[in-house]
């Protein structure tokens, strides 16, 4: 009877990786779907797609709020609005690259600017945010708040100043959040392969 016994262990040995290998396969699937889904809703949440298409560089941004003014009319972002999804929010914007060796004039959602960054517009993700290579809290005389509204700028004109001819390596924060996403995913799955398996997955 002890042979039957040894075959039947060694049968169900020969079987026991298949249900390791669906839960895993379905770790990536949820993974993937997970990153999919906060990419999307960031996307559609936060930015309007006319915005590419009114990015334009100038050679100043306006540091006032009368000269600010008088640029979002001549702007007229109002025009493009209807191609948004919530057309009151698209409004002038004056604020510098990734690379921080321009400033740019574009239409889209304002956003907070959080940690005392300078705002800039990134055309890769279309997303105004924080440059993280930058701190405007220590200016004088204007330095900014921990926290801002991108539309208002003109209060921080440190910023503008900041503004080279040229650059080599763009700031890191040229990806935005997505990169935020991505590593957060990619930490799920190696914590859920450690779970599976005992051991952190390779890839």
């Amino acid at each position: 009877m002890a042979v039957p016994f040894a075959e039947e262990e060694e049968k169900n040995k020969s079987i026991s990786p298949k249900p390791k290998l669906i839960l895993y396969v379905y770790v990536l699937f949820t993974t993937f779907l997970l990153m999919s889904h906060v990419l999307v809703g960031e996307t559609s949440s936060s930015s309007c797609p006319v915005s590419r298409k009114t990015v334009q560089t100038v050679d100043s941004c306006p540091e006032n709020e009368e000269d600010w003014k008088k640029a979002a009319e001549r702007k007229n972002c109002f025009q493009n609005a209807s191609q948004c999804d919530e057309p009151a929010r698209l409004v002038y914007h004056c604020v510098i690259n990734p690379y921080v060796n321009e400033t740019l004039e574009v239409c889209a959602y304002p956003q907070n600017i959080v940690f005392g960054q300078c705002t800039e517009y990134d055309i890769v993700g279309n997303s105004i945010q924080g440059n993280e290579e930058t701190n405007c809290t220590g200016f004088s005389p204007k330095p900014c708040p921990n926290g801002y509204n991108s539309s208002e700028m003109f209060k921080y004109p440190g910023c503008f100043d900041l503004v080279k001819p040229s650059a080599t390596n763009p700031p890191t924060s040229t990806l935005g959040s997505r990169d935020s996403v991505s590593y957060s995913c990619l930490a799920f799955v190696f914590l859920q392969c450690f779970i599976a398996y005992g051991i952190p997955c390779s890839f």
